[in-house]
């Protein structure tokens, strides 16, 4: 190292450094989907717009069935949440795929022996980790939107049920 000191900002380069000559910086442009591979790491709420048409057809079906159950119609800025919620099980499908297509494990070399053969671990699919994480999101999700049947409020409902069958046979 040289006895120059070099200066530097939180904005800029060393001096001398012109690597990023005529790179502006910030952002991508606007829908800007080079990175997008299979979407299970993506945005969700910025996803609907790159699911494949069958993708996209199956989310506006899925929505609308949930949507025949809910407590909240289509107009409802819940039903904006529920599609996202559908994009979501998009996202955990697609995930799945990739799992079953890689294999659930994967090698990694993480070091070599003395005699240079590689020292190899399994390590599950990386996708493992967001497909469980979605499922989970999507689960409690749907049931906080009122889509899924509470388990207790099924055993309340069968239970009043099986009172009215019994008042009604006893009278």
């Amino acid at each position: 190292m040289t006895d120059e000191k070099q200066t530097l900002n939180r904005y800029s380069a060393p001096e001398g450094n012109d690597f990023a000559v005529g790179n502006s910086g910030g952002s991508p442009p606007e829908g800007n989907t080079n990175a997008l591979t299979h979407g299970v790491t993506a945005d969700p709420t910025h996803l609907m717009d790159e699911l494949e048409p069958e993708e996209q057809e199956f989310v506006e079906r899925l929505a609308g069935s949930f949507l025949e159950t809910a407590s909240f119609g289509p107009e409802s800025p819940l039903a904006t949440i529920l599609t996202t919620v559908c994009v979501k099980i998009v996202q955990e499908r697609r995930g799945e795929r990739e799992i079953a297509r890689d294999g659930p494990t994967v090698e990694k070399v993480v070091g070599k022996q003395e005699d240079g053969t590689p020292i190899v671990e399994k390590d599950e699919h990386y996708l493992a980790k967001f497909t469980s994480r979605l499922s989970k999101d999507i689960r409690l999700s749907l049931k906080d939107l009122g889509c899924l049947p509470d388990p207790d409020s099924q055993q309340a409902e069968a239970t009043e049920s099986l009172a009215q069958v019994l008042a009604g046979k006893g009278e």
